[in-house]
Order: structure tokens, then C-alpha cells, then sequence
């Protein structure tokens, strides 16, 4: 949920390394009530965090890291000035 594109977007996919979620984030409490309350919403977000940690061990670099930080960062700044 960003304006930025980011450089590890090559590497993650959708529903694979991560959730998407819409710039309103207006399916958010739907996809987390999915997510945990359903036994099998627990087993896919389960597999999504693995696969996503698995990602970030393997794609990421400490720079990317510190790139993605600033820009969450830039995000919050947007979304709080709003």
C-alpha cells in the first residue's frame, strides 16, 4: 500500500510474500478477520509470512532495508499529514 514502486517488487508477488491492500484499505478488517479467524486463513497467513521471510532473507540487502524504511516512513508523513 504505497506510491512508491519498490525495488524488491520484482522478486514478491501478491498473495505469495504478501497481502495486498488497497490505498483506502478499505478490505482490511474483512481480510484480517479472514486472516484470523478462520483455521484456514491461519494456514495461508502462515505460509504468506514464511514465504515473505523467506524473500526478505534472501532478496533483500541492508540498504534495500533501510530504503524501505525511509519510504514507510515518507508514507506515514503523507498519510498523517492528510
Amino acid at each position: 500500500m504505497t506510491i512508491f514502486r519498490e525495488a524488491q517488487d520484482e522478486h514478491l508477488e501478491p498473495w505469495v510474500h504478501y497481502v495486498p491492500i488497497s490505498m483506502g484499505a478499505t478490505e482490511l478488517e474483512e481480510t484480517m478477520n479472514f486472516f484470523t479467524a478462520s483455521p484456514s486463513g491461519q494456514r495461508i497467513s502462515r505460509d504468506i509470512a514464511e514465504a515473505g521471510r523467506y524473500a526478505a532473507m534472501h532478496y533483500l540487502r541492508e540498504i534495500d532495508a533501510d530504503i524501505i524504511t525511509l519510504r514507510i516512513l515518507l508514507e506515514l508523513g503523507r498519510v498523517l499529514k492528510e
